[in-house]
């Protein structure tokens, strides 16, 4: 797919890394807070596209999910990721939205600059729960995340994933995944909502 194409897509936003509560790796009232609580930073993200379109193709109603880990400690910080895709979403569905969430289909979708290596891409049976503070994920068996509860700021989180044009609440989550290479459970750490919205408006 070529990266010169018309798509937005929006709709809400739900991750669960291993850091501790706020994530070090957000942005508090517009200053960055510093390096992620541990060497490797563990996640599950969640995007649940609520409408959009790439070209002529629809992207209402359909669920990504991304698992992977990053090594603060390497040169550009590289992502490692794997990328599930709503199994409701039809071939064409399906290769826009794995596109444009890997980064192949331009735009201002600015994190996947950081994806090193992409280990699979696959649809997948994806349940979201977006609800405020009542959020989770649940992947089958190869990952979930729930919210605790949520963390108690005045301040103004936003991440960098969704942009910092979307401030966020930060929550106190669990979360789990088991997805050779993948695998590891947590408690009592991090999590963050909000909603997204990314476009490209290349000809």
């Amino acid at each position: 797919m070529s990266a010169s194409s018309t798509w937005c897509i929006e709709g809400s936003y739900y991750e669960a890394c291993n850091c501790h509560a706020i994530c070090p790796c957000r942005t508090i009232d517009g200053f960055s807070t510093g390096r992620s609580s541990y060497r490797y930073c563990q996640f599950v993200l969640s995007w649940w596209v609520r409408s959009g379109h790439h070209n002529g193709t629809k992207l209402d109603d359909i669920k990504v999910v991304m698992t992977g880990y990053w090594d603060q400690d390497l040169d550009g910080v590289p992502w490692y990721i794997k990328l599930y895709v709503d199994e409701q979403a039809d071939e064409g569905q399906f290769a826009a939205l794995s596109n444009i969430f890997l980064g192949r289909a331009g735009g201002d979708i600015h994190f996947t600059e950081r994806i090193a290596e992409v280990l699979d891409v696959q649809p997948a049976r994806i349940e979201l729960d977006h609800t405020r503070d009542a959020q989770w994920i649940k992947l089958g068996k190869i990952a979930q995340a729930n919210v605790k509860h949520p963390v108690e700021h005045e301040e103004t989180v936003t991440c960098g994933i969704t942009g910092h044009d979307k401030p966020g609440q930060e929550y106190v989550c669990s979360l789990k995944v088991d997805d050779s290479p993948f695998k590891w459970e947590f408690e009592e750490r991090c999590g963050f909502a909000t909603n997204f919205a990314y476009r490209c408006d290349e000809a």
